[in-house]
């Protein structure tokens, strides 16, 4: 049970991959066949569990299997609990938190999500700034901008040369600005820091897709009238 839920886990994975660029007339083939296997998985990797005596040592690693199944299928919930059953036997695993935080993060519960990605950072200080910067990307993919700020800034102090830390943090703060009426006018208050979390992600990351994402962060900044200076050039004005 437990070989043919790892193997319909993975190849649940792999429709996902496929389906990010796969063309208009396969999407519907692989969103089917991502949801059979995950589906499968569970439903194997629910066997194995029960299959497997209280005292096999191996059981935390069928939990967390388990646990990986259901976050693949979007059961946030059921995930956390597996995740939880796999700590239970298993404590100083930093993986097992980091993947708890992840789905604790989706499943809406913030707080407690922030925890577990602090316990991983605490087990594996060597990961943390990994742990941290998943707890940022986690937060900002889940529309939580505000609370992946302090996030990515502790993945930051930790590795301050990860481009898509940095993108994230400036993209973060622009989502967070503040806003004040001046006569009839509406004016964006910009965060400190935002232009800096972009420049340095460019810095990092010049030709790839951080950098100009970035760029284009900082061209919707000038937009808005903002009035502000960079250090980096953005995109060279079109001829007339």
């Amino acid at each position: 049970h437990f070989d043919a839920g790892r193997d319909a886990l993975d190849a649940a994975k792999q429709a996902k991959l496929d389906l990010q660029k796969a063309p208009a007339d396969q999407k519907v083939a692989l969103q089917e066949k991502m949801a059979q296997s995950g589906a499968t998985a569970v439903t194997e990797l629910q066997a194995a569990e029960k299959a497997a005596p209280n005292n096999d040592p191996n059981l935390h690693v069928v939990l967390a299997k388990l646990g990986d199944a259901y976050e693949t299928t979007g059961k946030y919930e059921d995930a956390v609990g597996a995740y939880q059953k796999a700590i239970a036997l298993k404590p100083e695993n930093a993986g097992y938190y980091n993947n708890l935080g992840n789905n604790l993060a989706r499943a809406g519960k913030t707080q407690e999500a922030m925890a577990a990605y602090e316990k991983s950072a605490s087990l594996d200080p060597a990961n943390a700034a990994s742990a941290w910067r998943n707890a940022g990307i986690v937060l900002f993919n889940a529309n939580l901008m505000k609370e992946a700020i302090q996030p990515l800034k502790k993945s930051i102090e930790i590795d301050p040369k990860s481009p898509q830390a940095w993108y994230l943090l400036g993209a973060s703060l622009v989502n967070t600005m503040g806003f004040k009426q001046e006569g009839g006018k509406i004016i964006p208050i910009l965060e400190p820091g935002t232009v800096e979390a972009y420049e340095k992600c460019i810095e990092l990351d010049s030709n790839g897709p951080y950098g100009a994402q970035a760029r284009d962060g900082l061209e919707q900044l000038k937009a808005m009238g903002l009035g502000i200076e960079t250090k980096i050039k953005t995109r060279p004005a079109k001829k007339p």
